[in-house]
């Protein structure tokens, strides 16, 4: 007779074993089925009782164990009710079942781990990571000069606010995080000891969980994986510096560490009126992939904790969705390897400023022409494969009544700072943001008056235009006629 759980198992006890879901299977709805199969037993087998661990919000190391339920009657089955909790790595989602047979006897099942995962729109994220000709260096100082232009990503956790430069070379690729917080915290000190009396608060030493700190994911192989497998690598870095770096097999919840591969630089500042945390990473190529080229698509994201005292909550944040689900690598952005950009070059100084004349000369020779409302296009979708693109038109659509829509609000949809989205944005869509936005909001001006229902005062307000003036003066600029003129016409 041997101890499982809570329950005595006999070694002659009745045989069970789970039949649905299958292992590592991938769960998306509010309501799962399980399955069992039992038999033998000295006296026939009388019930099946169903459990499930998970990740609650406490976030405990053990997890959070239920019973499911109980099922007398082959098939035996039951179904588990998880629309209150959250959605779960796979590494932290088990279900088993126990079989008891007339005799009192008990048999209980392996364990199964599946992944829930009822959040999968979160998948189209894309930022770029500039290459640059020389190594930066890994000082973890402020002030850093060598990392390209405007933060990759800028994002609010919190009272937290995180700006995050990428870029590479041919060594690898490198990472630079700034956070600013109200006050930093960790549980960890710089030696990475514990910051608690582990002799007293031990719930507290069961939670050996990151606080103002980061973790980065990474798949190099863009494989869209729905659990994290071995060639993904995950850096978390504490504001005090402690640092783990590991590849993880969630099939066997095995860690690597790979912290001897990588270089990592950590520095706080807690004099200022605010606390500055400042992380450097190097991850080499030999340690992401072996071959890299401009253009690869790194699967990439970020995830954010934030906690202001021991007692305190843990606001948590990511970069690509759902803050609870950051081990499937289905979930995380991309990251895509730009080509070099040209910095400090007075040849491309001289050659900015010839196009900026050209195009000027142009604009003051060619005659203006203000479009027809009758050649306007209708409201209709941006043509363009990248999904940075199509997430931000999308969110433009879906908020042109906004007044306050903007290119600030738009980057940040996307996760993106503002100069590079509307860097980027007008490469690959041929139009700057304000320009786009104009002419989708004419174009939906164009279907509202075609409405005699609408009103001109409605129509304003629903194209985004606080007062009919404001809406009539830029539909003359834009289609060479007011909106009560266009609607007589029709």
């Amino acid at each position: 007779m041997v101890l499982i759980g809570a329950l005595l198992v006999d070694a002659a006890s009745p045989n069970v074993r789970l039949i649905e879901p299958a292992q590592f299977s991938m769960l998306r709805s509010d309501a799962i089925r399980i399955r069992a199969e039992a038999t033998g037993g000295e006296a026939g087998v009388r019930t099946v009782g169903f459990f499930v661990n998970y990740q609650g919000p406490q976030r405990l190391r053990e997890g959070t164990t239920d019973t499911i339920g109980w099922d007398s009657t082959p098939p035996y089955e039951v179904i588990w009710d998880c629309s209150r909790i959250l959605d779960q790595p796979m590494r932290r989602l088990g279900f088993w079942c126990v079989a008891e047979d007339s005799a009192g006897k008990h048999g209980s099942s392996q364990w199964v781990r599946a992944a829930l995962d009822r959040h999968i729109e979160y998948s189209t994220l894309t930022a770029s990571a500039d290459r640059v000709r020389r190594d930066p260096v890994i000082d973890g100082k402020f002030g850093e000069t060598e990392w390209p232009g405007d933060p990759t990503i800028v994002y609010v956790n919190g009272d937290n606010r995180y700006a995050v430069h990428v870029c590479w070379t041919a060594t690898g690729l490198f990472i630079a995080l700034r956070s600013r917080d109200d006050r930093l915290f960790s549980r960890f000190t710089s030696e990475g000891q514990p910051s608690w009396d582990t002799t007293t608060d031990y719930e507290a030493m069961q939670r050996l969980y990151l606080d103002d700190g980061f973790i980065v994911f990474l798949d190099p192989a863009r494989d869209r994986g729905e659990a994290i497998v071995l060639d993904d690598i995950i850096v978390s870095v504490s504001c005090w510096g402690s640092v783990n770096a590991y590849r993880l097999n969630a099939r066997d919840a095995k860690h690597y560490n790979i912290l001897d591969s990588i270089n990592v630089a950590t520095t706080f500042d807690t004099s200022a009126d605010s606390g500055v945390s400042v992380t450097k990473i190097h991850l080499p190529w030999s340690v992401l992939k072996p071959d890299v080229a401009a253009g690869d698509t790194l699967g990439f994201d970020l995830y954010m904790v934030d906690r202001e005292s021991v007692d305190g909550a843990r606001t948590l944040a990511r970069w690509a969705g759902q803050p609870h689900n950051h081990e499937n690598p289905s979930e995380w952005g991309s990251l895509v390897l730009d080509d070099e950009r040209v910095q400090g070059s007075t040849l491309g100084l001289i050659a900015a400023l010839v196009g900026v004349c050209v195009v000027v000369a142009a604009f003051l020779v060619a005659p203006r022409r203000r479009r027809s409302p009758k050649d306007a296009p209708d409201l209709a979708p941006v043509i363009s494969t990248d999904p940075m693109v199509a997430a931000a038109i999308k969110f433009i659509d879906d908020n042109l009544d906004n007044e306050e829509l903007c290119i600030e609000m738009v980057a940040r949809r996307v996760g993106l700072n503002k100069d590079y989205f509307g860097r980027k944005f007008g490469e690959l869509v041929g139009q700057t943001f304000v320009q786009l936005l104009n002419e989708r909001r004419m174009a939906r001006a164009k279907e509202l008056l075609g409405n005699p229902d609408i009103n001109i005062s409605q129509a304003a307000l629903q194209c985004g235009y606080g007062t009919p003036d404001h809406f009539t003066r830029v539909f003359r600029n834009h289609y060479g006629m007011t909106p009560r003129k266009y609607r007589n016409n029709r």
